[in-house]
């Protein structure tokens, strides 16, 4: 989970694919054997226990990125007053 998120976050926090996340992790871990659906089961077991707290999020078909980012230039939601 951390090396998917520290890739995330290397890559200007922009969801990434799950093929893109997943040759990072072989490459770090020193592993070609590590499975797609083995990575993604972690990912989406994270997702489902953690809710709220859950650090990814699943963008789009095969896309996970995170969950809360600070974006550049936004310090506070903007309130609309209904007149």
């Amino acid at each position: 989970m951390d090396l998917a998120v520290n890739l995330i976050t290397s890559n200007g926090g922009k969801p990434l694919h799950i093929n893109t996340i997943l040759e990072h992790i072989r490459k770090v871990k020193g592993n070609p054997e590590i499975k797609r659906q083995s990575v993604e089961a972690t990912f989406f077991r994270h997702i489902t226990d953690k809710k709220d707290s859950a650090r990814l999020v699943k963008s789009a078909p095969g896309m996970y990125g995170l969950k809360r980012y600070p974006r550049e230039g936004v310090t506070a939601p903007i309130s609309v007053a209904k007149g």
